[in-house]
């Protein structure tokens, strides 16, 4: 261990990664059960559907994801359109911390914990940018299913979302976030979705840690099937309707490849999603 201390920090980080993914020491198979039942859900549907492996999702647009250990937790997030990369810590069984860098000059831009119950899912979320003098934090509330039901800034309670979920054909799929300052709901994001179509990728909600928890499966899920397209509206302070903005989605797989489509009032937009087993 004397070495390490010559070396620079990233290349510590990366053989200290090495050495997590070979072995499976007792944190590792303690941490975070929601995420390991996740990984075995992947493998079972691996092994009834072989041609349709999607264990892990290996890249989506510009966000490419390196896996550890032998759950395959997202140890590096790299986004290769703004230069930035995440790393991902999990030693600790009750949190999981993240620094973001810069991948040019490797400087820290923002650093992240997600606080956990015993169930594995994130209760508060941390995040102080660099040169920040207050930590934003975020408290997350769940409903006896074990889906967020509430989100909102500690600083802030006042304002607030509600997760509002309906069954069909006994899956369970989010309907609508809606937006609140006090009593007045002032936005909401209604869902539908193609019944038959299995979401694969399992992407939170963007509003879940304003975006900063998107990959991780750490707060219940949120739905099953594809989402086939999101309507937000505005409000305002009577309640009543200003605006609609509709987004619709379209997918295609092509092998692992999977390509999603979006068509909004802004014109058309492409995405690929690409997946592998580990």
């Amino acid at each position: 261990m004397k070495l390490l201390q010559n070396l620079p920090t990233l290349i510590k980080a990366m053989i200290v990664a090495g050495m997590l993914g070979a072995c499976q020491n007792e944190k590792e198979a303690a941490l975070s059960p929601i995420v390991e039942q996740g990984q075995n859900a992947d493998y079972q549907n691996a092994k009834l559907s072989p041609s349709y492996k999607v264990n892990r999702l290996l890249s989506e647009g510009s966000n490419v994801f390196q896996y550890t250990g032998p759950y395959r937790r997202i140890f590096r997030l790299i986004n290769e359109a703004t230069k930035e990369y995440t790393e991902f810590n999990y030693t600790n069984a009750n949190q999981i911390s993240s620094i973001k860098y810069n991948s040019s000059t490797q400087e820290i831009l923002e650093k992240s914990v997600y606080v956990l119950n015993s169930e594995g899912k994130c209760t508060q979320s941390h995040h102080k940018k660099n040169g920040a003098s207050d930590t934003e934090v975020y408290i997350y509330e769940y409903n006896s299913d074990g889906r967020v039901k509430k989100s909102y800034k500690e600083s802030y309670p006042k304002d607030y979302q509600v997760f509002v979920y309906g069954t069909v054909n006994g899956k369970i799929n989010l309907q609508s976030i809606q937006y609140y300052t006090g009593p007045t709901k002032y936005k909401e994001q209604t869902f539908s979705y193609y019944y038959m179509q299995e979401d694969k990728a399992k992407i939170n909600p963007a509003c879940i840690a304003l975006g900063r928890g998107k990959y991780l499966p750490i707060f219940g899920n949120f739905n099953e099937h594809l989402v086939k397209d999101i309507k937000e509206s505005s409000f305002t302070n009577q309640g009543i309707s200003s605006s609609t903005i509709s987004r619709e989605f379209t997918y295609s797989w092509n092998e692992q490849i999977e390509t999603v489509t979006e068509k909004n009032n802004l014109g058309v937009l492409s995405t690929k999603r690409k997946y592998g087993v580990l």
